[in-house]
């Protein structure tokens, strides 16, 4: 057996992570633009889990999410057997983005609770003792008029509180508005003929309910989220980051608008450097700040290839370059010509 002080190891340690650092010769944004197309899988299809892998937890906008995932996987339709399964769980962010995850895993992305409307607690408690629940039956065994079912599994699904089977029903929701959320949310019992209105009316009101449903193949069901220690979650959402990124720095950090602060990941990294599970210095030019890299991509990002011209949503991970460059709008799309920024459509 051999022996060795403590403050000596870490001496050693410090020297030798020192001269991992000074071996780092940095790449130039463009190359890492090109890493990111290969790393995240877009301009060669993998297979689903891999996919999700990368995009697990990233804020998806509900009108452009297929534009991000379509040239990522051969089909939809895997991707809609995993979340009917119960595989893979959608849920919201917040009003017109989401996000997937892992069962079990929503804990680490989604948003603290917020202060519902009268509408959406009914429905929410009625799904608690319901365990899901079809839009039928969500009609036929509660008070809630069309209006108020609409706003409330928007609202609900928005805050992060439930999740549907089918992914054309989430695609439906819309956004409701604060005066929405606040109204009655029981049906209307037409007692007093004096007040009853005209039948056009009445058709009226009903058929713009109608055409604002969500649809009625899907199942509703509440977003199991288990508790999940501050420190814990802290080292799973980097852990995250990274399997997303390859190289983590502050500047794609803050593109998420992530749960927790980049001062709160950043101890979380070095520590992980420390027990030698990636690296940290400049891996690439123009980013302010340290950044921390995986072992397995030090050698891609010095080693990527050519990608030719490749059209990306703007809101895409994928797209390293920030909002001073291209507004990361769902509308707004970018071209990269061998990594390098060529134009934008901002809208």
């Amino acid at each position: 057996d051999r022996w060795c002080a403590r403050p000596v190891l870490q001496r050693i340690h410090r020297a030798s992570l020192g001269v991992l650092r000074r071996e780092i010769e940095p790449r130039p944004m463009e190359a890492y633009a090109r890493f990111a197309l290969e790393w995240q899988h877009v301009t060669r299809r993998a297979p689903l889990v891999d996919v999700l892998e990368k995009l697990e937890g990233y804020p998806l906008p509900i009108e452009a999410w297929r534009d991000i995932v379509g040239p990522r996987v051969a089909e939809f339709r895997e991707l809609e057997e995993a979340v009917r399964a119960g595989d893979i769980v959608a849920a919201g962010l917040r009003p017109g983005w989401f996000c997937w995850f892992a069962r079990g895993r929503g804990g680490l992305f989604l948003p603290e609770p917020a202060e519902l409307g009268r509408g959406a607690q009914a429905l929410l408690e009625y799904l608690h003792a319901q365990g899901g629940a079809t839009l039928l039956e969500i009609r036929r065994e509660t008070e809630l008029g069309l209006a108020a079912v609409n706003t409330a599994l928007a609202e609900l699904f928005w805050a992060g509180k439930i999740t549907c089977d089918a992914l054309r029903e989430i695609e439906k929701l819309g956004r409701p508005r604060r005066a929405a959320r606040e109204a009655e949310p029981e049906r209307q019992v037409l007692r007093d003929p004096l007040a009853r209105p005209t039948r056009r009316e009445a058709v009226a009101r009903f058929r713009q309910a109608f055409r604002r449903l969500p649809g009625w193949e899907g199942r509703w069901t509440l977003v199991r989220r288990r508790a999940v220690g501050e420190e814990t979650r802290r080292e799973e959402l980097a852990r995250v980051a990274l399997t997303r990124y390859g190289v983590l720095a502050r500047e794609w950090w803050r593109h998420e608008e992530p749960p927790a602060p980049w001062s709160a990941i950043y101890p979380v990294l070095e520590r992980m450097e420390w027990r030698g599970e990636l690296r940290r210095g400049h891996f690439v030019e123009g980013l302010a700040g340290m950044q921390f890299c995986l072992p397995e991509a030090v050698e891609k990002l010095r080693a990527v290839g050519r990608t030719g011209e490749v059209t990306l949503n703007a809101c895409d991970p994928a797209n390293p370059y920030g909002p001073e460059a291209v507004r990361r709008r769902p509308g707004n799309r970018v071209v990269l010509r061998d990594g390098a920024l060529a134009t934008d459509t901002n809208h």
